[in-house]
């Protein structure tokens, strides 16, 4: 899967579950939302799943225990990978349908219907066919005449009308904003609703909009929470904090526009904030951290070329994170992937056993990141440590949840080191 295929799905996932906690009469079903409810937790998704359809042998009709099952199978296929990804959505699709066919002037159904064949479109392009997407289509519509203010249909049409799902029937980048906007202006809290405004906003040249709807996605996910003031404000800051959280910001919305040139001018717009943030506090770790982030963004679009160039400032901002705060994980798993991936000498830095024990330290202080065990498995191997590589991508199996991306290649790699 690319990774723009990712984001878009890691963004489909996250707005799935927004508000989807009912208050259940029936026994079994209060059962089944309890551990539904506390999902995080390995098992308790497939003991809410087991609930419900022990319930359906007794009760085959049970409309809400029918579209909580498509909605189950959905959340257990996006921690899944492989095969068994697949075989989550589709049987969600088998509950839906059997929902629609109990209760068809019922929104519940139909729009768990919808994102589950969304799920199998984005999982699996290759079914992109006509027939299916406007199936999702017509069942957003039949959701949206039966609950015109469900923000999460509405959220949803609009990635399909941005074509995330494919080029379907309504097809429509300024029809996708209009209903960004709809989900939004119904639940102002509805997760990611704000950055998926802001990317389409992007996308149509609407600069205005997607700053203050990026501004507004970071206020809510971010401990600094004042984007939106500070934007409003930015031509008069000049304290360490605001100038290197602007950095940040214009690095966040560089990142996530479309458009080659204007990305560049927006990351090298960061970069003048985080040389000011730089110049305002020498030992400030954030503003050294994201000024190598950024440097390292404007060489990878500038090309080759200018990329080696940004290599020296780059390890230069970053040694001085890791002398100011030794247990910076990020840091030291950026100079891995640097070391990593540059040239040797003398062309530039590049150095294998630098990049294994830098990304060590990343793994040391950070555990938790299956981003880094999985790196550190893949520099393992280019040092042919193949013990060290097998621990490491066995950890990456063993993550619950996590980016199915990395459980897959990290499984094609254990197949690989079997036969080492």
């Amino acid at each position: 899967m690319k990774k723009t295929e990712v984001f878009l799905l890691a963004i489909f996932t996250l707005v799935l579950f927004w508000g989807l906690s009912v208050r259940a009469e029936n026994g079994e079903i209060a059962k089944a939302t309890q551990y539904w409810e506390n999902r995080a937790t390995q098992g308790m998704t497939e003991k809410a799943i087991a609930t419900l359809e022990t319930l359906l042998k007794t009760e085959p009709n049970y409309y809400e225990a029918l579209w909580k099952l498509g909605c189950y199978y959905q959340y257990l296929g996006d921690i899944s990978f492989g095969k068994s990804r697949m075989d989550a959505y589709k049987k969600g699709l088998f509950y839906t349908q059997r929902a629609i066919r109990v209760k068809g002037q019922v929104a519940s159904g139909h729009l768990w219907h919808a994102l589950l064949i969304g799920s199998i479109l984005l999982e699996k392009p290759e079914f992109n066919s006509s027939k299916l997407s406007n199936q999702m289509a017509a069942e957003l519509q039949l959701v949206l005449h039966l609950e015109p203010q469900n923000a999460l249909a509405h959220l949803t049409l609009a990635r399909y009308c941005d074509g995330v799902f494919g080029r379907g029937s309504l097809y429509d980048k300024k029809k996708a904003q209009q209903e960004a906007g709809l989900a939004l202006k119904y639940a102002p809290e509805i997760p990611n609703g704000w950055l998926v405004l802001g990317g389409i906003a992007q996308e149509n040249n609407d600069f205005i909009t997607a700053k203050t709807a990026y501004a507004r996605f970071l206020d809510g996910n971010d401990p600094f929470k004042n984007y939106s003031g500070l934007i409003r404000q930015e031509n008069q800051v000049s304290d360490y904090e605001s100038l290197w959280h602007l950095g940040y910001f214009y690095e966040f919305m560089g990142q996530n526009c479309p458009d080659k040139k204007i990305k560049i001018m927006l990351l090298e717009k960061g970069l003048v904030f985080l040389d000011r943030a730089k110049k305002t506090n020498p030992g400030g770790v954030a503003g050294h951290l994201y000024r190598a982030i950024l440097l390292g963004n404007i060489g990878l679009e500038k090309g080759i070329l200018s990329s080696l160039g940004m290599v020296k400032p780059m390890v230069d901002e970053l040694q001085t994170v890791v002398a100011l705060e030794p247990g910076n994980a990020m840091a030291h798993a950026m100079l891995g992937q640097i070391y990593w991936r540059a040239p040797g000498k003398p062309i530039s830095v590049g150095n294998k056993q630098k990049a294994l024990d830098e990304t060590a330290l990343a793994v040391k202080y950070d555990p938790n990141s299956i981003a880094y065990w999985f790196n550190y498995g893949k520099i393992a191997v280019d040092n042919k440590n193949y013990n060290l590589a097998r621990m490491a991508f066995t950890k990456v199996m063993g993550f619950f949840g996590g980016a199915p991306s990395f459980k897959n290649e990290a499984q094609q790699e254990l197949i690989k080191l079997s036969r080492v």
